[in-house]
């Protein structure tokens, strides 16, 4: 049974009804092959997806005032444009329901970092509504309206580790054989991710002679091959680095460092290194915090984030 109560925010009118807290993954791309653009505007893609163990804390909750929306988190843009605002209008209308929402976000995953944390929040979002509504949408529904949002929100309500296809609608899920021990490296800026498929088509690099595996490839490479003997690659890398070289000193310091795989993740600007043990993670992340905002370790989770009752 959903568990319900009032709390009342001292000072304020709003009373909670029923409230679940959720764990909005960060995902990496261990390959992005980007193709075409499609006649829709979109590129077709074929990229391994991986969660991992960064998590932004949502707070979901049912309010007794109908049709009331209170967002609150460290965002980069406007509560009316930020995507969580868009799942929950998108949710109300195809539920049929005019429920007070309140949603507070723990951010921490950095933004404009090609984590997918903007993506991962609208999923999570939808999740968490739908419980609070008794699972008033099937999931089919959820992934319809998570597709609607963004090319990689259906994603997060997938699987942990999945081939990604089409505009990111196309999804198979795999199995992750290997247990990864990840590094990530941010620096001090974003990247804009429409800025930088402009940047792609300008330099057309979509007619690049570099192989494109298979589907099937991919799986073969991912869990057949050893992780030092990798050849996955990121289409957005080489732009990139004409506009950041630093993302390939970076990427050479992580080498030097030890790491036995690198890459860029999304369209950056987040690089990643897999490293073998965990003290080897440790001494490579002393080394680089003090020179960039953001380095941390994590891991490859074997299953999505429950939603919890508080």
């Amino acid at each position: 049974m959903v568990k319900s109560f009032i709390k009342c925010i001292i000072g304020g009118s709003l009373q909670y009804l029923k409230q679940v807290i959720i764990k909005s993954p960060a995902k990496i791309n261990l390959h992005l092959d980007i193709k075409e653009r499609r006649s829709d505007g979109y590129h077709s893609i074929i990229s391994i997806f991986q969660m991992i163990s960064l998590f932004d804390i949502i707070t979901v909750s049912t309010l007794k005032t109908k049709n009331t929306y209170r967002l609150e988190g460290n965002f980069q843009f406007p509560v009316s444009e930020n995507i969580i605002t868009k799942a929950v209008k998108q949710f109300r209308l195809t539920a049929g329901i005019n429920t007070g929402i309140a949603i507070e976000v723990e951010k921490n995953i950095p933004q404009g970092a090609g984590l997918g944390g903007g993506s991962s929040n609208a999923a999570y979002t939808l999740k968490a509504l739908n419980m609070l509504h008794e699972n008033t949408l099937s999931q089919e529904d959820l992934l319809h309206l998570a597709l609607s949002l963004g090319s990689d929100v259906k994603f997060f309500l997938s699987a942990p580790t999945a081939i990604v296809t089409g505009r990111g609608e196309k999804i198979e899920a795999i199995t992750m054989d290997h247990r990864l021990l990840i590094i990530l490296v941010k620096p001090g800026f974003s990247v804009n991710t429409k800025e930088a498929y402009s940047w792609f088509d300008q330099n057309n690099l979509n007619k690049k002679t570099r192989v494109s595996y298979s589907i099937e490839e991919l799986k073969f490479i991912l869990n057949k091959v050893p992780i030092e003997k990798w050849n996955f690659y990121n289409s957005f890398y080489d732009i990139l680095v004409k506009q950041y070289p630093i993302l390939d000193s970076i990427k050479r310091e992580l080498k030097v460092s030890g790491v036995i795989f690198t890459g860029l993740s999304g369209s950056g600007a987040t690089l990643f290194g897999i490293v073998k043990r965990k003290k080897k993670a440790e001494l490579i992340v002393n080394k680089l915090k003090n020179k960039f905002p953001f380095v941390t370790i994590v891991e490859a989770p074997t299953s999505v984030p429950q939603v919890e009752w508080d």
